[in-house]
């Protein structure tokens, strides 16, 4: 019973800590062409923000270059993580 709650805690704090989550869009990541400054100078590039609204940004730069954007993803507590978003569009 003890092992359960300690691992229901757990389990809440890691919940927790995903949807705090941020994420960083790198304008390194772009080419040197006139589309890729275009998006390295994005307003929402090159700051952290809520990663869902992170995802969203990517998405719109995807869809601009049609290229692949990256998403430094940050979760308190965990290691960092790489995300890509592709510029496709899914359909449910």
């Amino acid at each position: 019973m003890m092992h359960t709650q300690e691992w229901e805690r757990e389990r809440e704090r890691e919940c927790q800590a995903v949807k705090n989550a941020t994420g960083y869009i790198d304008p390194n990541q772009f080419d040197d062409d006139r589309d890729g400054e275009l998006a390295a100078r994005d307003e929402y590039v090159d700051q952290t923000l809520p990663l869902d609204e992170a995802k969203h940004e990517a998405f719109r730069i995807a869809r601009f270059l049609m290229k692949p954007v990256r998403i430094d993803v940050k979760i308190e507590g965990m290691d960092d993580d790489i995300e890509i978003v592709q510029p496709t569009v899914r359909v449910a």
